[in-house]
């Protein structure tokens, strides 16, 4: 074998223990910082964020019910798709700033 093929074949069996091992063992992690009253409120917080993130609740398209392309929209969805996304924006800088007081 060559060395690329070596290097090839290694990193294969990386990822594939990743998407087996790896996932449940995130999963768990988050989980259980999510469940620990005593972490700190910024982990928590973030633990929680990245759990609903991985299970889609932040995929717009899988929430809005109109499963369109920006391509696809017309100008009053476009307007309504940018709406939401800055109130998006703004609560996730609000909860950025929550997370990084220094007084907590």
């Amino acid at each position: 074998m060559t060395k690329r093929k070596d290097q090839l074949e290694a990193l294969e069996q990386v990822r594939d223990k990743i998407l087996t091992e790896g996932i449940e063992a995130a999963a768990n992690a988050l989980i259980a910082v999510c469940r620990d009253d005593k972490a700190p409120a910024p982990a928590r917080s973030t633990a929680g964020t990245s759990l609903l993130r991985a299970a889609g609740f932040f995929d717009r398209r899988a929430n809005d019910g109109s499963g369109k392309e920006l391509h696809e929209m017309t100008g009053r969805e476009l307007e309504a798709h940018l709406q939401q996304l800055e109130r998006e924006r703004r609560a996730l800088a609000a909860a950025s700033v929550e997370e990084t007081n220094p007084f907590d």
